[in-house]
Protein backbone atom coordinates (compact mmCIF):
# COMPACT_ATOMS: atom_id res chain seq x y z
CA UNK A 1 0.00 0.00 0.00
CA UNK A 2 1.39 3.33 -0.71
CA UNK A 3 2.39 5.70 1.73
CA UNK A 4 -0.77 8.56 0.55
CA UNK A 5 -3.50 5.76 0.52
CA UNK A 6 -2.53 4.36 4.08
CA UNK A 7 -2.26 8.19 5.22
CA UNK A 8 -5.44 8.93 3.41
CA UNK A 9 -6.99 5.68 4.54
CA UNK A 10 -6.47 6.73 8.35
CA UNK A 11 -7.57 10.18 7.84
CA UNK A 12 -11.00 8.67 6.69
CA UNK A 13 -12.00 6.37 9.17
CA UNK A 14 -10.69 8.55 12.13
CA UNK A 15 -12.96 11.68 10.99
CA UNK A 16 -15.72 9.90 8.98
CA UNK A 17 -17.56 8.52 12.44
CA UNK A 18 -17.36 11.93 13.88
CA UNK A 19 -19.96 15.00 13.94
CA UNK A 20 -18.98 17.88 11.99
CA UNK A 21 -17.76 21.33 13.94
CA UNK A 22 -20.74 23.58 14.87
CA UNK A 23 -19.84 25.36 11.46
CA UNK A 24 -20.93 22.74 9.36
CA UNK A 25 -23.71 21.15 11.28
CA UNK A 26 -25.31 24.84 11.59
CA UNK A 27 -26.06 24.61 7.92
CA UNK A 28 -25.19 27.45 4.95
CA UNK A 29 -21.88 27.02 4.59
CA UNK A 30 -20.04 24.83 2.13
CA UNK A 31 -17.99 21.96 2.60
CA UNK A 32 -17.19 21.43 -0.59
CA UNK A 33 -16.76 18.47 -2.48
CA UNK A 34 -15.74 15.86 0.57
CA UNK A 35 -18.93 17.18 3.02
CA UNK A 36 -18.39 17.21 6.60
CA UNK A 37 -15.26 14.84 6.52
CA UNK A 38 -13.20 17.61 5.02
CA UNK A 39 -14.91 20.45 7.32
CA UNK A 40 -13.80 18.17 10.44
CA UNK A 41 -10.66 18.13 9.44
CA UNK A 42 -10.56 22.00 8.84
CA UNK A 43 -11.21 22.31 12.39
CA UNK A 44 -8.82 19.63 13.91
CA UNK A 45 -6.37 21.56 11.92
CA UNK A 46 -7.40 24.78 13.79
CA UNK A 47 -7.95 23.40 17.16
CA UNK A 48 -10.62 21.19 17.43
CA UNK A 49 -10.82 17.79 18.57
CA UNK A 50 -13.95 15.87 19.11
CA UNK A 51 -15.20 13.83 21.65
CA UNK A 52 -19.11 12.98 21.00
CA UNK A 53 -20.81 15.53 20.29
CA UNK A 54 -18.71 17.60 22.37
CA UNK A 55 -16.01 20.07 20.73
CA UNK A 56 -13.02 21.48 22.57
CA UNK A 57 -9.38 22.94 22.07
CA UNK A 58 -6.45 20.72 21.22
CA UNK A 59 -5.59 18.15 18.91
CA UNK A 60 -6.16 14.45 19.17
CA UNK A 61 -2.70 11.79 19.59
CA UNK A 62 -3.23 10.19 16.12
CA UNK A 63 -3.79 13.98 14.76
CA UNK A 64 -0.60 14.81 16.23
CA UNK A 65 1.08 11.66 14.86
CA UNK A 66 0.02 12.87 11.32
CA UNK A 67 1.36 15.82 11.46
CA UNK A 68 4.51 14.97 12.73
CA UNK A 69 4.86 12.45 10.01
CA UNK A 70 3.73 15.02 7.30
CA UNK A 71 6.98 17.18 9.13
CA UNK A 72 9.54 14.46 8.53
CA UNK A 73 8.56 13.38 5.67
CA UNK A 74 9.31 17.04 4.04
CA UNK A 75 12.44 17.34 6.07
CA UNK A 76 13.93 13.74 4.74
CA UNK A 77 12.95 15.18 1.02
CA UNK A 78 14.08 19.04 1.78
CA UNK A 79 17.15 18.37 3.34
CA UNK A 80 19.26 16.75 0.95
CA UNK A 81 18.45 19.10 -1.70
CA UNK A 82 19.25 21.68 0.90
CA UNK A 83 23.05 20.39 1.06
CA UNK A 84 23.56 20.14 -2.11
CA UNK A 85 22.66 23.34 -2.68
CA UNK A 86 24.91 24.46 -0.50
CA UNK A 87 28.04 22.56 -1.43
CA UNK A 88 27.26 23.86 -5.37
CA UNK A 89 27.29 27.44 -3.91
CA UNK A 90 30.57 26.56 -1.87
CA UNK A 91 32.05 25.17 -4.85
CA UNK A 92 30.97 28.46 -6.84
CA UNK A 93 32.53 30.85 -4.35
CA UNK A 94 35.80 28.77 -4.09
CA UNK A 95 36.48 29.24 -7.56
CA UNK A 96 35.77 32.62 -7.88
CA UNK A 97 37.89 33.44 -5.26
CA UNK A 98 40.62 31.91 -7.46
CA UNK A 99 39.35 34.50 -10.51
CA UNK A 100 40.01 36.78 -8.21
CA UNK A 101 43.52 35.67 -6.81
CA UNK A 102 43.97 34.84 -10.81
CA UNK A 103 43.13 38.46 -11.49
CA UNK A 104 45.78 39.81 -8.39
CA UNK A 105 49.00 37.37 -10.03
CA UNK A 106 48.13 39.48 -13.45
CA UNK A 107 47.74 42.51 -12.04
CA UNK A 108 51.57 42.10 -10.26
CA UNK A 109 53.07 40.75 -13.07
CA UNK A 110 51.90 43.63 -15.05
CA UNK A 111 53.53 45.96 -12.48
CA UNK A 112 56.57 44.22 -11.91
CA UNK A 113 57.69 42.91 -15.49
CA UNK A 114 55.61 40.08 -16.12
CA UNK A 115 57.48 38.19 -12.82
CA UNK A 116 55.64 36.27 -10.89
CA UNK A 117 54.42 36.49 -7.39
CA UNK A 118 56.33 34.71 -5.18
CA UNK A 119 57.33 34.21 -1.83
CA UNK A 120 61.10 35.71 -0.28
CA UNK A 121 64.57 34.37 -0.59
CA UNK A 122 64.86 33.26 2.85
CA UNK A 123 65.07 29.74 4.24
CA UNK A 124 61.09 27.91 4.63
CA UNK A 125 61.56 27.09 8.35
CA UNK A 126 61.47 23.33 9.48
CA UNK A 127 62.00 22.59 5.15
CA UNK A 128 65.86 24.37 5.98
CA UNK A 129 67.45 21.41 6.18
CA UNK A 130 66.58 20.74 2.33
CA UNK A 131 67.61 23.82 0.97
CA UNK A 132 64.09 24.59 0.52
CA UNK A 133 63.28 28.43 -0.18
CA UNK A 134 59.79 29.95 0.64
CA UNK A 135 60.61 31.15 -3.06
CA UNK A 136 60.92 28.32 -4.78
CA UNK A 137 58.33 26.05 -3.24
CA UNK A 138 54.81 25.14 -2.61
CA UNK A 139 52.62 26.58 0.08
CA UNK A 140 49.88 27.71 1.19
CA UNK A 141 51.50 30.15 4.03
CA UNK A 142 50.71 33.83 3.61
CA UNK A 143 52.48 35.70 6.23
CA UNK A 144 56.10 35.00 8.04
CA UNK A 145 55.79 36.32 11.53
CA UNK A 146 59.47 35.00 12.08
CA UNK A 147 60.69 37.31 8.82
CA UNK A 148 57.81 39.57 8.75
CA UNK A 149 56.96 39.29 5.34
CA UNK A 150 54.23 38.01 3.26
CA UNK A 151 54.96 35.15 1.27
CA UNK A 152 53.47 33.29 -1.56
CA UNK A 153 50.06 34.68 -2.23
CA UNK A 154 50.16 36.64 0.82
CA UNK A 155 52.41 38.98 -1.72
CA UNK A 156 48.67 40.03 -3.31
CA UNK A 157 47.06 41.09 -0.23
CA UNK A 158 48.06 44.90 -0.08
CA UNK A 159 46.91 46.31 -3.15
CA UNK A 160 46.23 43.71 -5.78
CA UNK A 161 42.80 41.59 -4.11
CA UNK A 162 39.71 43.44 -3.64
CA UNK A 163 38.80 41.03 -0.49
CA UNK A 164 41.44 39.36 1.77
CA UNK A 165 39.17 36.72 1.81
CA UNK A 166 39.46 35.18 -1.43
CA UNK A 167 42.67 33.51 0.05
CA UNK A 168 40.46 31.56 1.60
CA UNK A 169 37.83 28.72 0.48
CA UNK A 170 34.18 29.20 1.72
CA UNK A 171 34.39 25.27 1.36
CA UNK A 172 38.11 25.41 4.26
CA UNK A 173 37.38 22.71 6.73
CA UNK A 174 40.07 23.34 9.09
CA UNK A 175 40.83 27.17 8.63
CA UNK A 176 39.47 30.38 10.63
CA UNK A 177 40.08 33.08 7.98
CA UNK A 178 39.85 35.89 11.16
CA UNK A 179 42.13 34.17 13.03
CA UNK A 180 44.72 33.84 10.26
CA UNK A 181 43.93 37.33 8.84
CA UNK A 182 44.78 38.83 12.58
CA UNK A 183 47.98 37.15 12.08
CA UNK A 184 48.98 38.79 9.48
CA UNK A 185 51.50 41.59 10.58
CA UNK A 186 52.08 40.47 13.63
CA UNK A 187 55.97 39.36 14.47
CA UNK A 188 56.62 35.61 15.29
CA UNK A 189 52.82 34.67 14.00
CA UNK A 190 52.25 32.64 10.44
CA UNK A 191 49.47 32.89 8.47
CA UNK A 192 47.83 30.28 6.21
CA UNK A 193 45.55 30.50 3.65
CA UNK A 194 43.34 27.96 1.79
CA UNK A 195 45.03 27.55 -1.33
CA UNK A 196 48.26 25.70 -2.03
CA UNK A 197 50.23 28.05 -4.24
CA UNK A 198 53.19 27.02 -6.39
CA UNK A 199 55.62 29.91 -6.18
CA UNK A 200 58.69 28.81 -8.50
CA UNK A 201 58.39 25.17 -7.48
CA UNK A 202 58.50 22.42 -10.52
CA UNK A 203 59.30 25.10 -13.43
CA UNK A 204 62.13 24.83 -15.74
CA UNK A 205 61.75 28.37 -17.48
CA UNK A 206 62.76 31.13 -15.06
CA UNK A 207 60.46 33.45 -12.82
CA UNK A 208 58.19 35.29 -15.81
CA UNK A 209 54.49 34.26 -15.31
CA UNK A 210 54.08 33.81 -19.21
CA UNK A 211 57.26 31.52 -19.19
CA UNK A 212 57.43 29.39 -16.26
CA UNK A 213 58.20 25.97 -18.54
CA UNK A 214 57.85 22.74 -17.74
CA UNK A 215 57.81 20.79 -14.67
CA UNK A 216 60.01 18.00 -13.87
CA UNK A 217 57.94 15.12 -15.54
CA UNK A 218 58.18 17.33 -18.87
CA UNK A 219 54.21 18.40 -18.38
CA UNK A 220 54.25 22.57 -18.64
CA UNK A 221 53.69 23.85 -15.63
CA UNK A 222 50.08 24.98 -16.41
CA UNK A 223 48.58 25.15 -12.94
CA UNK A 224 49.28 28.22 -9.97
CA UNK A 225 47.66 27.26 -7.03
CA UNK A 226 44.62 24.57 -5.87
CA UNK A 227 43.12 23.12 -2.99
CA UNK A 228 45.05 22.42 -0.26
CA UNK A 229 44.23 19.26 0.81
CA UNK A 230 46.86 18.13 3.90
CA UNK A 231 46.70 15.73 6.34
CA UNK A 232 50.16 16.04 8.05
CA UNK A 233 49.30 15.68 12.13
CA UNK A 234 52.77 15.63 12.83
CA UNK A 235 53.36 19.47 11.68
CA UNK A 236 51.36 22.24 13.06
CA UNK A 237 48.85 24.23 11.19
CA UNK A 238 49.34 21.52 8.19
CA UNK A 239 46.12 19.43 8.86
CA UNK A 240 43.82 21.59 6.32
CA UNK A 241 41.47 20.56 4.06
CA UNK A 242 38.85 22.15 1.61
CA UNK A 243 35.74 20.43 0.56
CA UNK A 244 35.53 17.70 2.83
CA UNK A 245 38.70 16.62 0.32
CA UNK A 246 36.75 14.96 -2.10
CA UNK A 247 36.84 17.90 -4.61
CA UNK A 248 39.95 20.33 -5.64
CA UNK A 249 39.48 23.93 -7.96
CA UNK A 250 42.58 24.74 -10.33
CA UNK A 251 43.21 27.51 -11.52
CA UNK A 252 45.26 27.72 -14.46
CA UNK A 253 47.93 30.29 -15.79
CA UNK A 254 45.35 31.30 -18.21
CA UNK A 255 43.17 32.38 -15.63
CA UNK A 256 40.53 29.63 -15.50
CA UNK A 257 39.65 27.69 -12.90
CA UNK A 258 38.39 24.04 -13.25
CA UNK A 259 37.21 21.70 -10.80
CA UNK A 260 38.82 17.94 -10.78
CA UNK A 261 37.47 14.86 -8.72
CA UNK A 262 39.80 14.41 -5.13
CA UNK A 263 37.95 11.38 -4.04
CA UNK A 264 40.41 8.66 -5.43
CA UNK A 265 43.66 10.82 -4.14
CA UNK A 266 43.78 13.13 -7.07
CA UNK A 267 45.59 16.31 -6.13
CA UNK A 268 45.95 15.03 -2.82
CA UNK A 269 49.00 15.91 -0.44
CA UNK A 270 48.27 12.50 1.68
CA UNK A 271 50.93 12.75 4.32
CA UNK A 272 49.34 11.11 7.28
CA UNK A 273 49.81 10.15 10.79
CA UNK A 274 52.12 11.23 13.70
CA UNK A 275 55.44 10.51 12.62
CA UNK A 276 58.02 12.52 11.35
CA UNK A 277 56.32 12.72 7.28
CA UNK A 278 57.81 16.21 6.71
CA UNK A 279 61.02 14.71 5.95
CA UNK A 280 59.38 13.62 2.66
CA UNK A 281 57.49 16.54 2.27
CA UNK A 282 59.11 18.43 -0.52
CA UNK A 283 59.31 15.68 -2.38
CA UNK A 284 55.57 14.93 -2.47
CA UNK A 285 54.75 18.97 -2.86
CA UNK A 286 56.87 17.86 -6.24
CA UNK A 287 54.33 15.01 -7.09
CA UNK A 288 51.34 17.08 -5.99
CA UNK A 289 52.13 19.60 -8.47
CA UNK A 290 53.59 17.38 -10.92
CA UNK A 291 49.98 15.65 -10.69
CA UNK A 292 48.14 18.54 -10.52
CA UNK A 293 49.36 19.59 -14.29
CA UNK A 294 49.16 15.98 -15.45
CA UNK A 295 45.26 15.85 -13.93
CA UNK A 296 45.03 19.50 -16.09
CA UNK A 297 46.13 18.16 -19.19
CA UNK A 298 43.36 15.82 -19.53
CA UNK A 299 45.49 12.80 -19.06
CA UNK A 300 44.65 11.72 -15.44
CA UNK A 301 47.12 10.82 -12.33
CA UNK A 302 50.44 9.66 -13.10
CA UNK A 303 50.88 9.40 -9.46
CA UNK A 304 48.59 6.84 -7.52
CA UNK A 305 48.68 7.77 -3.49
CA UNK A 306 48.57 5.46 -0.96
Amino acid sequence: MSLTGSLGDLLMKHYAGLPGPPACQGGGVSCGPFGVLRCRMVAAMVGHSVRGDAWRSGFTLIELLVVLSVIALLIGILLPALVAARDAETKVACAANMRQIAAGIYMFAADHDDELVRGPELDHGYLAPFGVLYSNTADSQVWVGEGEVFTGLGVLHDGYLEEPLALFCSGDDTTDPQSELDNIGAPHEDAYGSYLYRNLDQVNGGTRLSALGANDGGLPAEVLALDRQTQIQAIPNAYRTNHHNTLSNLLFTDGHVELFDNSRGENLLALRGNNRDYMVLPFRLDEILQNADHAGSDRGSPYPFP
